[in-house]
């Protein structure tokens, strides 16, 4: 039985900046992406990580890095 690309993923706690990086961009153009989707990612944890479950949502939402832009 095959897993899905995302089973196989394992996801670390990751910051703002850090996930910018990864994508390319900057920390503006980051949290522009992000704040549309808040409700779904939720609040930072002590306001600077994003949980290895909110980065997984994080790229549900905007795709993998480096992979193209999200929609």
């Amino acid at each position: 039985m095959k897993q899905t690309e995302a089973a196989k993923q394992r996801f670390l706690p990751n910051t703002i900046k850090g996930l910018a990086i990864e994508y390319g961009v900057s920390r503006k153009t980051f949290n522009h992406w992000v704040a549309r989707h808040e409700e779904k990612i939720g609040p930072r944890n002590g306001s600077y990580f994003y949980t290895p479950k909110q980065v997984e949502i994080i790229y549900d939402i905007l795709g993998s890095p480096g992979y193209g832009l999200p929609v």
